[in-house]
């Protein structure tokens, strides 16, 4: 995304390497971002619907911190394209939901064939099955014991989420003031499609967005090929399942090993959109499954699974924090 994004207006010696350590370096994002230690997983199949529009995600995140009134947020993600949508709530009723969904997505979209959602009652409830059958949408639910079949929406969340604390604690804004900024960021960036190069933007609009940086070195506009093959595929190839599989399981244990400072996650129950992990702290001693770290004025012994590596740390002072 970032790499992507610099790449096409800028060069010089070292730009991969360089970009990667300004992105890892940044402290309130290595804050906000969950790392996980998942174990191999076999492949799980993922299946893509082809037309644009014909199949969406919905879902609801908050309670977040009261923001101009607001305190959730209804998302609302294109599947083919990756497109996605936040509206800000002031409450979850189902009348809430099915005004704001119908003006912030079918108004400018039309009326999707398929809706994908979780069993929460503003979903399953009279009033959004009545929408349903009054625009002739097909509503799917997440099985009770296997909410993460709508995993799509799920991921995005956590990026957006991950996106707005990052940008709260480093420009002190609101959730709501800083929306518009993540969500540009989301829908510029190349989506998790295996194979894809084009942005949800692009894929939505035709062409890239215009970017700060991109103004600064704009040339001609040229059509794009990709774009043409992909809206191509989009109309006319027939659905298809894609392999999808956990490779990167041993990454995040062996940069760990390799670490010199670290974050510590925040385990006790903490307000949303509150960072995630706390540090970054210095680390003494390293065992198998235990890190001794330095947490100022005492060390403690805190098992792996709560920790991530910090990048870009240099002779930072440990803050501490009791948890």
């Amino acid at each position: 995304g970032t790499l992507r994004q610099i790449s096409k207006s800028f060069a010089w010696p070292n730009l991969r390497a360089d970009v990667k350590a300004w992105t890892e370096g940044c402290v309130p994002c290595q804050r906000n971002k969950v790392t996980t230690h998942p174990r191999p997983a076999g492949p799980t199949p993922f299946v893509k619907n082809p037309k644009r529009f014909s199949v969406v995600h919905v879902d609801l995140v908050g309670p977040l911190p009261l923001s101009n009134g607001f305190r959730y947020l209804l998302t609302i993600l294109d599947r083919a394209t990756r497109w996605i949508e936040a509206i800000p709530l002031q409450d979850t009723r189902a009348e809430t939901i099915v005004t704001n969904f119908f003006s912030g997505w079918v108004a400018r979209f039309g009326v999707p064939q398929t809706i994908h959602s979780d069993r929460g009652p503003q979903f399953t409830g009279s009033l959004w099955g009545h929408l349903g059958q009054l625009l002739g949408v097909k509503n799917l639910f997440t099985t009770s014991y296997h909410p993460e079949s709508n995993g799509i929406i799920e991921r995005f969340h956590r990026t957006l989420k991950t996106s707005l604390a990052a940008r709260i604690s480093q420009e002190g804004e609101s959730w709501v003031k800083a929306l518009p900024f993540v969500l540009l960021g989301l829908r510029s960036s190349t989506p998790c499609i295996p194979g894809s190069e084009l942005s949800p933007f692009h894929l939505l609009l035709g062409e890239a967005p215009r970017l700060p940086l991109t103004l600064m070195n704009e040339g001609e506009r040229l059509p794009d090929k990709k774009l043409f093959e992909r809206l191509r595929d989009l109309k006319h190839s027939p659905p298809r399942v894609i392999p999808e599989t956990s490779s990167r399981f041993l990454s995040a244990v062996d940069k760990l090993k390799k670490a010199e400072f670290v974050f510590v996650k925040n385990i006790p129950i903490r307000p949303s959109l509150s960072p995630t992990y706390l540090g970054p702290f210095k680390v003494l001693k390293k065992f198998d499954r235990v890190f001794e770290l330095d947490f100022g004025h005492r060390t403690d012994h805190v098992s792996i699974d709560r920790l991530k590596p910090a990048f870009g740390i240099r002779d930072i002072l440990p803050s501490f924090r009791k948890f």
